[in-house]
């Protein structure tokens, strides 16, 4: 007989320092995992941040010499072991802040534009990139899809 594998699930730090939206940790970490199965990535070890624009500013400013909040940045890592003996795959960075915002002026839900950022804070970790019109298409594309499938079994079910 053969020995049954266990299974090796990706680890998922969240670090939540804003008080904009009440979020779920456990369907966050959730998603992060659905997402990386989905994409056929490795296990590997995330770390999903939420703050609100004063943090996202400083940190558009920094890295990427922008000014302003923005909703969404992906930090991807070098491939050194984390503490959890796991590839470290990256930080995604989530300002709830404007999030809110967008999800109000596009009349949308909160919940489900929390999804969308998410979503594509995951896929710029895993390489997809946005910065050429094709290329922007086809991740925004992926994006939708991935977003449709989640919401079709859980609802915007990140926040409370």
């Amino acid at each position: 007989m053969g020995e049954k594998k266990e299974k090796v699930e990706s680890r998922v730090r969240i670090a939540d320092r804003q008080r904009i939206v009440t979020i779920r940790r456990s369907a966050v970490a959730r998603l992060a995992r659905w997402v990386l199965e989905r994409e056929g990535a490795p296990p590997a070890e995330i770390s999903i941040v939420l703050v609100e624009d004063g943090e996202i500013s400083g940190l558009n400013r920094r890295w990427f010499g922008r000014t302003g909040p923005t909703d969404v940045m992906a930090f991807p890592q070098p491939s050194l072991p984390a503490p959890s003996g796991l590839p470290p795959l990256g930080d995604v960075v989530v300002s709830t802040e404007t999030v809110a915002r967008q999800a109000e002026s596009w009349e949308g839900s909160v919940g489900g534009e929390l999804l969308v950022c998410l979503i594509h804070g995951l896929l710029h970790l895993l390489g997809w990139r946005d910065d050429g019109v094709e290329s922007r298409r086809a991740m925004e594309q992926r994006q939708r899809a991935l977003a449709g499938r989640w919401k079709e079994k859980r609802g915007w079910s990140l926040i409370k």
